[in-house]
């Protein structure tokens, strides 16, 4: 055979060569599951379910103001006639990255619960599928939104209700760790310039004990009026604690009348108390 017979040969080949099929999009690096804190459920009694994330190491999903980036985890409910969901129940953040910018979210193994309220009028013995779709953005060494259509099966029985043995510690761990109201500390902000002010002062001697040992606090905001990419800086006082934060330039306008967000501290706000978070919702001056 010729060189351009075998040339020819060559390019025929090519061209009658179908188009290659596309690549599958590679799995979403976080795993989601629709739970249940119990093994059954009461006609008319509320109960808790949630989205359990599984992050993998180096991964984050986003809190419910995630920053400058990123998006907050999302549930839609698809429940039967009569039944009721309420909003997400959301545990601490933490401080996460994505690339160099700071965010506020989760790493590791995090349950978002959900309290939900079946009608009156349900019948024991029979069992229940609850339907949610969850959405949400998983990032680390890249980012990948991600959605899902999940299912929980359920019993509905006359009698008082067991834990369910699978989830019961994650039940207990998102449990303690959504942010509290504590009387022993109280919380001022006010405006300067263009910066929060946020003081934070034990008002009894628990509270004092615990300050004595305390190092520092983080704030994160729930509604973007400060900036969590921008530095922050922590002084101790003899009274308490100073924050002072940026003002966001993408803070909503007009600024708020009300400091809303979580003041965070790794050594926790009482002596044996195992909350990392202080709600917070006081007044701006």
């Amino acid at each position: 055979m010729t060189v351009a017979a075998r040339l020819l040969a060559l390019l025929t080949a090519l061209c009658t060569v179908g188009p290659a099929a596309p690549a599958a999009p590679p799995p979403n690096p976080l795993q989601v599951a629709l739970v249940c804190e119990n093994s059954s459920i009461q006609p008319g009694k509320p109960f808790l379910a949630g989205l359990l994330l599984q992050h993998p190491r180096s991964y984050h999903s986003y809190w419910r103001f995630p920053g400058i980036v990123g998006v907050p985890t999302r549930l839609k409910w698809d429940l039967p006639q009569g039944w009721k969901a309420g909003p997400i129940q959301w545990p601490t953040p933490e401080r996460v990255f994505m690339f160099k910018i700071k965010a506020q979210g989760f790493h590791g193994q995090t349950l978002l619960p959900v309290e939900i309220t079946p009608p009156a009028s349900l019948q024991p013995g029979s069992p229940i599928r609850l339907a949610a779709t969850a959405s949400w953005m998983c990032c680390g060494r890249d980012c990948n939104p991600g959605f899902e259509k999940l299912e929980l099966q359920i019993q509905t029985s006359a009698t008082a209700p067991e834990p369910n043995p699978e989830h019961s510690r994650a039940f207990a761990m998102a449990k303690a760790s959504l942010p509290e109201t504590l009387s022993g500390w109280k919380v001022e902000s006010r405006k300067s310039g263009n910066s929060v002010l946020i003081e934070v002062r034990p008002t009894d001697g628990e509270a004092r004990k615990q300050f004595a040992r305390m190092e520092s606090a983080q704030f994160f905001t729930e509604d973007g009026l400060t900036d969590p990419n921008r530095a922050e800086t922590v002084r101790r006082t003899a009274e308490g604690l100073l924050l002072e934060l940026a003002i966001s330039e993408f803070a909503p306008q007009p600024l708020p009348k009300e400091l809303r967000g979580v003041l965070v501290t790794p050594s926790g706000w009482l002596p044996g108390h195992p909350g990392r978070g202080l709600l917070v919702r006081v007044h701006l001056d």
